[in-house]
């Protein structure tokens, strides 16, 4: 250094000597400032974010309830279709009401419907001077049907007129009310109505006074076009829209619908069910809200909206309406209005919970620099001390600290842009899967529910020709023809009902009918089921079962646990079918192996797991990997064991994913189905090769009832 410069050292020192807590204090408050600055930027920037997910979430919920409406129309346009097929055939259209065949058809619709969609009420049929001459279910069920007048004003249906049915009720003199069958033979078209009825079985009074929808079409003689009665359908609005999504939680995201004239058909506050929203008590309730009463205006004239508004005890709201058209027609009003109303407090959680994350990164930034500068503060204040006796010394660590306080400043500077980079990249990944999988669910769901109503449209008109022999007038090799339709229909339709299944279990809306049965019954009759169908194949297969007791009570939906159980005896015949060993038995007019099917009882807690091999244990553990220890409920296990080629390593991850074939055919939907089946009877399901000899076992487990002892 030069002279010049050692010369000039010790007054500046002085210099910063003497001002040092004024140094100081500027550098405390820049710090300060700088840091106030950086809260208020960032309180600014998080308002935004929360405008933008807010804004986000809207438009999702306006997807969703475009959706919902979607789902009903197609729902209430099926039931429609039903009823037409109905009204058009031929066993109506000879005007006897009375025909066993008519009353079996009738039967069928009922049960076919009500399998569809969870809920029917009532299926009746009146003739051309009002009287209702069948409607189903029995007398042994209904001691009491109620029909209605309509209110000329607004169309709810206010007036009853109660008949007492035999048998079928079919030839009684049960008179539906005037008002009700003028408007359907006038119209003579499809009509829908809405109001309050109940009615009574012999064990009890269900759905009393409940609200319902009445879906009527008027037969019509195809060939003078006179008007010969009507066919009817009866759905209660509870049971229809409840399956659909939470309806009585106001607390998180509810339905409500609407008719036509803006009467609550079904709402979380059951007082308002039947009261207009316009009138006094629902306004009192929503507290004559201007923008939520703009919004009902909007979807009633058939416009699609949404809207915040806060309500006193409820809180800050998010509603959005969507109108549910039941014709294409231009210019048609909605028949009903479905609305989705979420709390924003819901909403703005999930937010904070996501800037908190962010809050907590940036904090930890600014901690890291603070205690960053306070150290350098620290050490530039010791190092004053001691500054006259070793200028030189400090000198040089000046230099070397302002060094290290650049590379610092580099090493965040690098490690936010490596955040920030990092940040943009997760986000846009999330963005990519949650896109594909909204639209893998959107085009499984539209292309379910589009496929369904033309297809039940196909299979009845193909029930009709083959029940009556149309083609026998035209030419009997039609007759195979339309055998393979129906065929075909039949296999499409299995196929929509496996892509709303999936629908359903994706979105955790799989609906169980549960009824006490004995597994064993269920078991052996599809085993004797089997058993006939593949004897007479060469090879046949021999089809074995064992259990550990019987009976052996639980608590399941029968139609399911039938599909689960046909789904694995399936892919245990193909697998043993496809192999090796069972093409050569098969060649030699010998057997191609052994099916077997037990039924044992349990005790294992589902949360303690052992992954000691593929094997399976029968005196110490359940299904695979599931260590049995008498500390929680008892199960039933049932396992299907088969001789054939085994799984193959690579095919464990995938086994019970969707579209995923494990024989090669299909659309390998059926073990994917079954899981969400067992999951959503509180079991579980897998699969591993035999320890012992060739092939697989698939095991699944379900709750047994205890009081069977």
């Amino acid at each position: 250094m030069s002279n010049a410069d050692n010369k000039y050292r010790p007054v500046m020192f002085s210099f910063f000597r003497k001002f040092q807590n004024v140094v100081l204090l500027t550098i405390f408050i820049i710090v300060v400032s700088s840091y106030g600055i950086y809260f208020v930027l960032q309180d600014t920037s998080e308002d935004k974010i929360r405008k933008s997910l807010f804004e986000d979430q809207s438009n999702k919920q306006i997807d969703s309830n475009k959706a919902l409406s979607e789902h009903i129309s197609s729902d209430l346009e099926l039931l429609l279709t039903k009823l037409e097929v109905l009204s058009k055939s031929a066993l109506i259209q000879n005007g006897n009401y009375s025909n066993f065949m008519l009353i079996q058809a009738m039967q069928d619709l009922y049960n076919n419907s009500k399998s569809l969609l969870g809920m029917t009420d009532l299926l009746f049929i009146a003739n051309d001077e009002g009287i209702i001459n069948s409607s189903f279910p029995s007398s042994e069920m209904l001691r009491e049907s109620l029909f209605f007048n309509v209110d000329d004003e607004n169309d709810n249906i206010i007036n009853k007129t109660t008949t007492t049915n035999n048998d079928i009720n079919a030839g009684e003199s049960s008179i539906v009310s005037q008002d009700y069958y003028k408007q359907v033979s006038e119209v003579k078209e499809p009509l829908f109505f809405s109001g309050q009825s109940s009615f009574s079985t012999n064990n009890s009074t269900s759905n009393n006074n409940a609200y319902r929808i009445i879906i009527s079409d008027p037969i019509i003689n195809e060939e003078s076009g006179k008007f010969l009665g009507m066919v009817g359908l009866s759905l209660s609005t509870d049971d229809f829209f409840k399956r659909l999504g939470n309806v009585y939680d106001i607390k998180s995201p509810y339905m409500s619908v609407l008719d036509a004239n803006g009467t609550h058909l079904v709402h979380g506050n059951v007082n308002l069910v039947g009261k207009n929203f316009f009138d006094e008590y629902a306004q009192n309730f929503t507290q004559h809200n201007k923008d939520l009463n703009n919004l009902m205006r909007n979807v009633i004239a058939g416009k699609p909206g949404s809207a915040v508004y806060t309500i006193s005890g409820l809180g800050e709201r998010l509603t959005t309406g969507y109108p549910i058209f039941l014709t294409d027609t231009p210019g048609a009003a909605p028949a009903y209005e479905v609305f989705i109303i979420t709390p924003t407090s819901q909403i703005y959680s999930q937010i904070e919970r996501l800037l908190f994350t962010e809050r907590i990164g940036t904090i930890s930034l600014l901690a890291i620099t603070t205690a960053s500068i306070m150290i350098l503060i620290l050490f530039l204040i010791r190092w004053n001390k001691n500054l006259e006796k070793q200028i030189s010394k400090r000198t040089n660590e000046l230099v070397k600290s302002n060094t290290d306080l650049k590379d610092i400043t580099k090493q965040l500077q690098n490690t936010n842009v490596s955040l920030k980079t990092s940040n943009k990249e997760v986000k846009e990944t999330n963005e990519k899967l949650e896109l594909r999988d909204k639209l893998q669910r959107e085009f499984i769901n539209i292309a379910a529910h589009e496929l369904r109503t033309p297809t039940q449209a196909i299979m009845g008109y193909v029930e009709m020709a083959l029940e009556n022999n149309w083609y026998k007038d035209i030419d009997s090799e039609y007759g195979g023809y339309i055998t393979s339709i129906e065929r075909n229909a039949n296999r499409l339709s299995y196929l929509i009902d496996n892509l709303l299944d999936v629908a359903r279990i994706e979105n955790s809306k799989l609906e169980l009918h549960k009824e006490k049965i004995n597994i064993n019954d269920k078991i052996k009759n599809i085993l004797l089921d089997y058993s006939n169908r593949f004897k007479e194949e060469d090879p046949p297969i021999q089809f074995t079962f064992s259990t550990q007791k019987d009976p052996i009570m639980v608590y399941v939906d029968r139609v399911r646990i039938y599909e689960v159980i046909t789904n694995l005896l399936n892919n245990a015949v193909h697998s043993m079918k496809n192999t090796t060993i069972g093409k050569e038995a098969g060649s030699r007019g010998q057997g191609i192996g052994l099916i077997a099917v037990s039924v044992e009882l349990s005790f294992y807690d589902k949360k303690s797991k052992g992954t000691d091999d593929n094997s399976v244990d029968d005196k110490s553990i359940g299904p695979k990997g599931i260590i049995e220890e008498v500390k929680a409920s008892r199960y039933v296990i049932v396992s299907i064991i088969d001789s054939g080629s085994g799984i193959e390593a690579n095919m464990f991850d995938k086994l019970f994913k969707k579209f995923y074939s494990f024989s090669g055919k299909g659309v390998g939907l059926g073990l994917f189905i079954s899981k969400g089946i067992i999951e959503a009877h509180g079991g579980s399901i897998d699969a591993f090769n035999n320890k012992v000899g060739k092939g697989a076992t698939f095991t699944f487990s379900l709750l047994l009832m205890e009081n069977t002892d």
